[in-house]
């Protein structure tokens, strides 16, 4: 039955004839699918489109095309005599930024539909002609359309068809979305330059208005979507900080190169890249002496009267800090006057005290009065261990009894997070960022708290190893073992950078794309490779 209506009208000629064969068609594939109309209200934050924003011509189930594909679609259909046209609707602050997957079912015949991405009043930003193709019944496509306007975001997608075709739409999704409050192109999760969480307290040049909200975050007077036409934003002297975060009418070291064309900005002889301490690849949010002027602006980076480039990079005291980062040259110096001197502030043993930070609060071990943030002072606490978890005090947050220790509250006692095994929790620290495991809330760095980390929820961190590479997840940072870092498979838009808050799931099998070896899209995951989806 399909096929004949099929090649009827595909050789229709008559213009009513084709009219009334084209009703009778779309009646029997949308009995055929068994579709029903959907109305979704409060739709939830994601990547997929909320609701119909208007259509025009042969549109059949409309609403079939908002939300996850479903194998549900919408039809959309051009006769000789009338085109067929659908808009979606991403919804408010989900604009999309990136390019577009748009999933196709079965039964489209001669597909090649215009897809226009249109502003938040509905102007047209760019079209684009998505690939002609023709697909059979029960079969499912899943294309990718390139998106040219950015850094302008799209709030609507249009579907136009013409010429006698007929395609089935199951749904779209724009591969990156999130909100730009204020329209620099810059969306508002990449504005937190300290990446605390906490968007209100990034303000580049001082002027009281947070980088988000600021459409000149530097203040030099040239607005950010101009200093950041494309995506990487530019970086004019290759120093990591974009142009837009350096002003194009400040000289910082006064040497006629302007700071967005300079690579040492303060003239310290320190390349403006180098002075990245914490290693987070943003210099922006270093600030070795508590001053208030970032390292790759500060001439004196550790404050102590010397300027940088009249210290140099060596170690006079040998105590593994380089000069120019040392207040005090002495080999018996205590910088922070704790008790222990800067050369033992290396509790992960590597022969660096820079990147020891033993509670995670920006300040090196080396100059903070209090390594673990109890609230008690170094000095005060001493080098005993009295919960005989093998940290001793000053470096325990949790030191008030044996066996109670628990210093970041993941659930996993202190001295259990040891391991490698050397009866040492303070040389462990799986992700690298100089803040051992039994002080780190995430362990392997995947922007997921170790806590949830349990997938099973037997209470047990250990047992959850979803790739089975004898690497328990909370240790893991490509958890499914897809080849792509669990913290990159975070696309939604809630701007925690959590994948497993409000995640993905782009082939609705169930399983987060975070915990999915096989997310290639609707119906094709095959997690395991036994050949079953």
């Amino acid at each position: 039955m399909y096929k004949n209506n099929c090649e009827s009208f595909l050789k229709v000629k008559h213009k009513r004839k084709g009219l009334q064969l084209s009703v009778v068609f779309l009646a029997a594939y949308v009995a055929f699918f068994g579709l029903t109309q959907l109305a979704l209200a409060d739709p939830p934050i994601d990547a997929y489109a909320d609701s119909v924003a208007g259509s025009s011509g042969n549109v059949t189930n409309g609403d079939a095309a908002t939300g996850a594909p479903d194998n549900s679609p919408a039809l959309i259909a051009a006769t000789l005599i009338s085109t067929g046209g659908l808009t979606l609707d991403m919804g408010e602050d989900e604009e999309g930024t990136g390019d577009l997957i748009v999933y196709y079912v079965g039964g489209s015949v001669g597909l090649n539909p215009a897809i226009s991405f249109l502003d938040e009043s509905k102007q047209v930003i760019a079209t684009v002609n998505d690939l002609p193709i023709q697909i059979g019944l029960g079969q499912l496509l899943t294309t990718t359309v390139v998106y040219t306007g950015f850094p302008a975001r799209y709030r609507y997608v249009r579907f136009e068809t013409e010429n006698l075709a007929l395609f089935s739409l199951d749904a779209i999704e724009a591969t990156t979305y999130n909100p730009d409050d204020d329209g620099d192109g810059i969306l508002n999760s990449d504005e937190d330059r300290n990446q605390d969480g906490n968007l209100d307290n990034d303000d580049t040049d001082g002027d009281g208005i947070p980088n988000y909200q600021d459409d000149d975050d530097d203040g030099d007077g040239t607005p950010t979507a101009t200093e950041c036409p494309t995506s990487p934003c530019t970086d004019t002297d290759s120093d990591t900080v974009p142009d837009y975060l350096e002003p194009n009418d400040v000289d910082t070291d006064t040497n006629g190169t302007m700071n967005h064309a300079d690579n040492d900005d303060d003239g310290d002889t320190i390349p403006t890249a180098d002075e990245d301490i914490n290693g987070n690849g943003d210099p922006t949010d270093d600030d070795l002496d508590g001053d208030g002027i970032p390292n790759y602006l500060d001439d004196d980076d550790d404050g102590d009267g010397l300027l940088t480039k009249n210290e140099g990079t060596g170690d006079t005291d040998g105590d593994g800090i380089p000069n120019y980062l040392d207040p005090s040259n002495d080999p018996s110096s205590d910088s922070d006057s704790d008790g222990v001197i800067d050369g033992d502030e290396d509790p992960d043993g590597d022969g660096n005290p820079l990147n020891d930070d033993t509670d995670g609060d920006g300040i090196p071990n080396y100059l903070d009065e209090d390594d673990d943030g109890d609230g008690t002072n170094t000095i005060d606490e001493g080098t005993g261990d009295t919960d005989g978890d093998g940290i001793p005090d000053y470096l325990d947050a949790d030191d008030d009894g044996p066996g109670a220790g628990d210093s970041d509250g993941d659930g996993i006692a202190d001295d259990d997070e040891d391991v490698n095994n050397n009866n040492d929790p303070l040389d462990d620290d799986t992700d690298n960022d100089g803040i051992p495991n039994y002080m780190d809330a995430d362990d392997d760095g995947d922007n997921i708290p170790t806590a949830s980390e349990d997938i099973n929820g037997d209470g047990d961190l250990t047992n959850d190893d979803t790739d089975n590479d004898g690497i328990p997840n909370y240790l893991d940072d490509d958890d499914d073992g897809d080849g792509l870092n669990t913290a990159n498979e975070d696309n939604n838009s809630d701007g925690d950078g959590n994948p497993s808050t409000n995640p993905n799931d782009s082939d609705g099998d169930n399983i987060p794309d975070y915990l999915d070896r096989d997310d290639g899209g609707p119906g094709t995951g095959d997690s395991d490779g036994d050949g079953l989806n």
